[in-house]
This record gives C-alpha cells, sequence and structure tokens, in this order.
C-alpha cells in the first residue's frame, strides 16, 4: 500500500505494506509494517507506535515515538530529528541514524549507527561502529566495535572495545579495550584497559589496571594501580598499591603504600612513596622521599634523597643529598654534595662533600670534603679533605687518611 499526501492508521494487531507516506503514521500495538514493493518505507512526518511493533523492511521517518513495549527494526532505520521510546526498548538490526535519540530502557544496536546526542535509560548496546556527539546512560553499556563520542556518561558499568571518546564518566566500573579517551576519565569502581591506551586525567575510586603500554597525563586512584606494560604520564597518585611493570616516565609519583616499577623509572619531578619503593633498573628523579624501603640497580636524582628505612642498590645513589633515617640500612655507594647517616644506622661507601654519620652509626668506607662522626661511630676507613671531627667513643679501623682531591664520582 502507497499512500499519497494523506496519514496513515495502522490498526491494532494488523500487518500494513508501505512504502512512501506523505504525512505521519499512526500504529496501535502489536503491528507489523513491510514493503509494499518500494526499496524502503519512508515516512515524511512523525511515525507513532502505542506499542510494539516490527518494522520489517528499511525505514525512515522525520520523528519517531514509541510509547511502551519494544519496537524492533529488522534492515535499516533512519530518523531524521529524534526518536523518542520514553517506556520502550528498540532494536535495530541493520544500520541507524538519527539527531536525537531518548529511549528509556533498552537500546540495542546491531549495525553501524550515529547520532548527535543519545539517552538511554537502561542499557545501550552495539555490536559494530557508534559515533554520537554524547551519551548519557543509566546503567550499562556494552559496545563490541567502535565506539566514538564526544562525551560518554553513565551511571552504571561499560564494556569497550576499541574506544575514540572526549571525556568518559561512569560511576561503576570501566572495561576498555584499546584506543584513545583525549580528554578526562572519571570512574567511581574500577577501570580495567586490556591494549594499549591514550588517555587525559584518570580519575579513578577503587581500582584501575592498564593492559597495554599506555600514555597519558595525571593518574589518580584511590585503591590499587597496576600497568601492565610501558607507561608514559605527567603526575601518579595512588593511595594504595601501584605497579608499573615495564618502563614508567613521568612527573611525579606520590604512593601511600608499595610502589615497583619491572625496569627503570624516569621522572622530572618528585617520587614520594610512604611504604617501599622498588625499581628493578635505573632511577632518575628530581627528588626522592621514601618512608620505608627503597631499592634500585641504580639512582641519580637531582636533589634531596630521605629514606626512613633501608636502601639497596647495585651500583649506588647519586644525589645532592641524601638523608637516611634512625636505624636505617644502605646497601650499595652512596654519592652527593651532603649524606647524612641517622642515629645508629649503617651504610657502606659514602662519597660526598659533606659527610655526617650520627651517633652509633656505621659505615665501611667514608670520603669527603668534611667528616663528622658522631658519639660511638664506627667506620672502616675515612679519608678526608680539609677537616675531621670526631665525637666520643668514635672507632675509626684505620688510621684516617688526608687527601688533596675528592675521589670522581662514577655515577
Amino acid at each position: 500500500m502507497s499512500a499519497q499526501g494523506q496519514n496513515v492508521h495502522v490498526p491494532h494487531g494488523s500487518r500494513m505494506l508501505l512504502g512512501r507516506v506523505e504525512g505521519d503514521l499512526d500504529a496501535e500495538r502489536d503491528v507489523v509494517i513491510a514493503s509494499d514493493g518500494s526499496a524502503s518505507v519512508s515516512v515524511k512526518g512523525t511515525a507513532r507506535f502505542e506499542g510494539s511493533a516490527t518494522l520489517e523492511a528499511p525505514f525512515d521517518c522525520e520523528r519517531l515515538k514509541c510509547e511502551d513495549g519494544r519496537l524492533l527494526a529488522r534492515q535499516s532505520l533512519a530518523v531524521r530529528e529524534e526518536l523518542r521510546a520514553d517506556d520502550a526498548s528498540v532494536e535495530v538490526v541493520g544500520s541507524f541514524t538519527a539527531r536525537r535519540v531518548d529511549v528509556g530502557r533498552t537500546l540495542l544496536l546491531h549495525g553501524d549507527s550515529t547520532a548527535e546526542r543519545m539517552e538511554v535509560g537502561g542499557t545501550l548496546e552495539a555490536d559494530r561502529s557508534l559515533s554520537a556527539g554524547a551519551v548519557e546512560v543509566g546503567g550499562t553499556v556494552v559496545a563490541r566495535g567502535t565506539f566514538k563520542a564526544g562525551s560518554l556518561e553513565v551511571g552504571g558499568k561499560v564494556d569497550l572495545a576499541h574506544v575514540d571518546i572526549e571525556e568518559l564518566e561512569v560511576g561503576g566500573a570501566v572495561a576498555v579495550g584499546d584506543g584513545s579517551v583525549r580528554g578526562s576519565i572519571e570512574v567511581g569502581g574500577q577501570f580495567v584497559s586490556s591494549g594499549p591506551l591514550l588517555f587525559g586525567k584518570l580519575t579513578v575510586g577503587g581500582r584501575a589496571r592498564f593492559g597495554g603500554a599506555s600514555q597519558g597525563s595525571d593518574i589518580e586512584v584511590g585503591g590499587q594501580f597496576h600497568a601492565e606494560a610501558d607507561l608514559v604520564f605527567h603526575d601518579l597518585e595512588v593511595g594504595g598499591i601501584a605497579e608499573i611493570r615495564g618502563e614508567g616516565k613521568g612527573g611525579t609519583v606520590q604512593v601511600g603504600g608499595l610502589f615497583s616499577v619491572g625496569r627503570s623509572l624516569t621522572l622530572t619531578g618528585r617520587l614520594r612513596v610512604g611504604g617501599k619503593a622498588e625499581v628493578g633498573e635505573r632511577l632518575t628523579a628530581e627528588s626522592a622521599e621514601v618512608g620505608g624501603e627503597l631499592s634500585a640497580r641504580s639512582a641519580i636524582v637531582q636533589g634531596n634523597v630521605e629514606v626512613g628505612g633501608s636502601l639497596r642498590t647495585e651500583s649506588g645513589l647519586r644525589a645532592r643529598s641524601v638523608r637516611m633515617g634512625r636505624r636505617s640500612h644502605t646497601v650499595g655507594p652512596l654519592y652527593g654534595d651532603r649524606v647524612e647517616i641517622g642515629r645508629k644506622g649503617r651504610a657502606e661507601v659514602i662519597v660526598a662533600r659533606i659527610v655526617v654519620l650520627e651517633d652509633g652509626a656505621e659505615a665501611t668506607d667514608v670520603s669527603g670534603e668534611e667528616v663528622q662522626l658522631g658519639d660511638g661511630a664506627k667506620v672502616g676507613r675515612v679519608r678526608y679533605v680539609r677537616d675531621l671531627r670526631l665525637g666520643r667513643k668514635t672507632t675509626v679501623s684505620s688510621p684516617p687518611e688526608r687527601i688533596p682531591l675528592m675521589p670522581s664520582f662514577p655515577l
């Protein structure tokens, strides 16, 4: 049936063949719309459905409204302006285009889909590519193809295969394959990416994990953070445990508990760890402050280093100043302008312009322009250029040696 210049009414439970409708299409519940032999069913005006309906042919209209039930488009669906289904679900088997989409329950898209704006109260699923300006979903989003959007805001959870998004905000959990989120990512629960990811700022209330080599700006995680490969960042702040299994390059790191890096860590700013910091290869930073233990194959720090517990290196640590805490334990040489070993701390080789061993501290070999040994300090060998001060009951295994020049720093 082809209707020219008139509105078309479809009775309850009927099946109607249509071609082009010059006016509006009004359908009661449980209807089927099929083609009368035309390439598609085209409605010039608004298509209204009181309840469930099936569109068996390609379908296009100016506006589409479905009051409740389920609207199934077995082929393509094109809405030039707005699709509105306040208390209904919509499923499109073919391609889908609309300017604005507002679905109260579930929106299932099996073909390539495009919209300027989408609002879905329940679940949004897309099997192929989905491109939209802004997307808001109250429940769950699952996208198995490329998901491209200016912004995605979801109250529940998200599972995306490949992303190209400007802004992402999710109240629950996020799982991403790979791609880019150029702006900010805000997640209330858990964030997981399995492949390489480019991102702006990442804020996660719970846990976060990067499965592939990733690069971004600031990272702020309330609980645990794990990067399975290389990571480039600006600032990394984690409340609990943080791990980078590959190489880390960034600005600053602040971790409340344990921080570990499988390979080298290069920072332009400060490393600050409340508990234990482990670097598999070389550590480079502007400054370092570790409350518990610090270990690395070698370390070069431009400014100050403070370690409360133990410090362990193979090739040594070089910094402008090194301050080891009370009863600290150092394995590996220390090099710097000033090195201080706290009360009853232990160290091995120290080479610095100024060396201070507080009361009861111990060292194997000390070389400095100025050397100060506190009461009860014990040193195997002492070499100094200008000044040597010995406390009471200080023990030096071999006679102190005055030298004309400081030994060179090997790092």
